[in-house]
């Protein structure tokens, strides 16, 4: 008799100390949700301008700075994604990775 109501003290210890393990959002899940809500915005506002739209770029925010990546087939498509990114508020600085085709 002993042994079983130890099992089940033993079990509520564990199912009570187990809700106190739950971890909450810190300033680095901020930051990577921060990140990805600019990664769609950028991505965005490439895809409804005329001169962006028809080409696919690779968009990747680390702490504010969007990566971009692609090919694209003009000068004037590079200033004009990279200029759409830098417009986007919440950007700190656009890395050009952009490679002719």
């Amino acid at each position: 008799m002993k042994a079983s109501k130890m099992l089940i003290l033993l079990g509520m210890a564990v199912v009570l100390g187990a809700g106190g393990c739950a971890t909450t959002p810190g300033p680095a899940d901020d930051k990577a949700l921060a990140d990805e809500r600019l990664t769609q915005e950028v991505e965005r506002r490439l895809e409804e301008d005329p001169v962006t739209a028809p080409f696919s770029f690779g968009v990747f925010v680390r702490d504010g700075v969007v990566i971009m990546e692609g090919a694209i087939s003009s000068s004037y498509v590079r200033s004009r994604a990279i200029g759409i990114a830098r417009a986007t508020p919440g950007v700190q600085n656009v890395l050009d990775k952009l490679a002719p085709w």
